[in-house]
């Protein structure tokens, strides 16, 4: 069961106890506490949906950054972000992963054969 669909459980069982309640003045009282997880990371990137929304701070933490220079990598680079009404910036999860892959670079190291061979005569 994962944090979200435990939560739910536990405000359910809250509600059926209020209803349940004597009186308007029932106390409820929950023994369990819940966290859910906020950080984000480049893999949890690759998990969520493509149309999933990000906000600059996800972003920078995903990228180990600060959101400052974040904001001056986006003034260099063109990294896909949206500007929205209130001019705070928003993300899509899938461009910022289509970003990332074009920019990796496959390096595989060269060797130089000949160059063993000529040595060894």
């Amino acid at each position: 069961m994962t944090p979200a669909d435990r939560t739910l459980q536990l405000l359910g069982e809250a509600l059926i106890q209020l209803a349940n309640a004597p009186s308007a003045l029932h106390t409820i009282t929950v023994t369990e506490t819940l966290t859910l997880s906020t950080t984000w990371n480049r893999a949890r990137l690759y998990d969520v949906k493509p149309e999933t929304r990000l906000t600059a701070d996800d972003v920078a933490q995903i990228f180990g950054m600060t959101r400052a220079a974040l904001y001056k990598r986006l003034k260099r680079e063109a990294i896909p972000h949206r500007k929205c009404r209130d001019k705070s910036l928003s993300f899509l999860a899938g461009d910022l992963r289509r970003w990332y892959e074009a920019g990796e670079q496959v390096i595989t190291p060269v060797i130089d054969y000949g160059a063993a061979v000529r040595r060894i005569k």
